[in-house]
């Protein structure tokens, strides 16, 4: 397995061969033309000098690395990530992925690396934190419906995707829900008013009963969990289509835990009052 870089200045014509799957000497040089620094991840979009352009290699690519000094737990994040891409997204046909070239991580140091596609000259995302427009909402919700379509009642590899939810899965994840309000109550104090938190309160109770719906349930599927539309690429032609992005906390679950996300952060009193009838409707 090529070796996992943590720095971009260790990209070399050599490592792109290794990563791609590419003969020794196709690759003539390489070029950083954007980087940046997202909450999770250090990011660049590479482009590529091949000397044989028939092989069908990317000459652009997008590449995903840690941060400096990045918490352990969003290591552990990102490398649920690769094994998104290299366990699960290769067995589907799926269209609103990006294509991977390339995922590897490594368990002692959580060192990864992610190459995908490049669409940065065919897509584009929502300018944050503006309200996206109606129809980047409505492709958004008709990607989801791919996704759990596709999913719907069915299982993947269990070393990955795990079990269906379990009872005790439940109870401990809502014992470290109710642990972390607890401290976030006592350090907001009084700038928290008590409606507003008995109302949170009520809000956690309800999610232990909804989650226990899960159990035994046949209407699960696999869920993003984190799709608001900014991590959504729209494309710029009207023959495109829409890519869901950052893949690091799916799971098996109800479909609405996907629109939760997009409606709570996206749509405001008025807007929701607007969208959310008209684009929940039952889609073809």
């Amino acid at each position: 397995m090529a070796k996992i870089i943590e720095s971009f200045n260790l990209i070399t014509s050599e490592w792109l061969e290794e990563v791609l799957n590419a003969p020794s000497g196709t690759v003539a040089f390489c070029t950083i033309t954007h980087s940046w620094e997202t909450p999770v991840t250090q990011v660049a979009v590479v482009h590529i000098d091949l000397k044989n352009t028939g092989l069908g290699l990317p000459t652009t690519i997008f590449i995903k690395i840690p941060k400096n000094e990045q918490h352990k737990e969003l290591r552990e994040m990102c490398g649920r990530e690769v094994l998104f891409y290299s366990e699960i997204a290769s067995t589907m046909k799926a269209t609103y992925i990006p294509r991977c070239y390339y995922a590897a991580h490594d368990m002692e140091s959580g060192a990864f690396n992610i190459i995908l596609e490049d669409l940065s000259e065919t897509h584009f995302q929502t300018d944050y934190p503006l309200p996206p427009t109606t129809e980047c909402c409505e492709m958004a919700i008709d990607c989801l419906v791919k996704l759990h379509a596709a999913w719907w009642n069915r299982q993947g590899p269990e070393a990955v995707l795990g079990t269906y939810p379990q009872k005790e899965q439940i109870l401990e994840w809502m014992k470290y829900t109710r642990s972390a309000w607890g401290r976030f109550s006592d350090f907001m104090g009084d700038r928290l008013s008590k409606s507003r938190k008995q109302l949170i309160e009520r809000a956690i109770d309800n999610t232990e009963s909804n989650l226990a719906r899960s159990l035994g349930s046949k209407c699960l599927t696999l869920t993003h969990t984190d799709a608001h539309l900014w991590n959504f690429l729209f494309p710029k032609s009207s023959a495109g289509e829409v890519k869901l992005i950052d893949w690091q906390s799916y799971r098996y679950g109800f479909a609405v835990d996907d629109l939760i996300p997009m409606i709570a952060l996206n749509w405001y009193p008025e807007r929701r009052q607007r969208f959310e009838s008209p684009m929940l409707r039952v889609r073809p």
